[in-house]
């Protein structure tokens, strides 16, 4: 018990006194930032792929949209 008492300190991000853990970088954190921090990472490779898709899609059928827009006459085309 006194083993543990030992790293009950406060977190530096959330200021909670919660145990600590040591992350693959050697910091340490507390369970509740490295869920959250573990979220914000998840989060953003999924907006990345979600935009590298959208980047692709619109690459691939940018020349069967403008065909189409052309030859249905919606824009003036030279």
């Amino acid at each position: 018990m006194f083993a543990l008492e030992l790293y009950r300190i406060k977190c530096p991000r959330c200021k909670s006194e919660n145990i600590y853990s040591i992350s693959s970088r050697g910091k340490y954190q507390c369970k509740k930032c490295r869920k959250i921090f573990s979220r914000f990472i998840y989060t953003v490779f999924i907006l990345a792929n979600m935009m590298a898709f959208f980047i692709m899609f619109c690459k691939v059928y940018e020349s069967y949209a403008l065909d189409w827009l052309k030859n249905h006459h919606i824009f003036a085309f030279n």
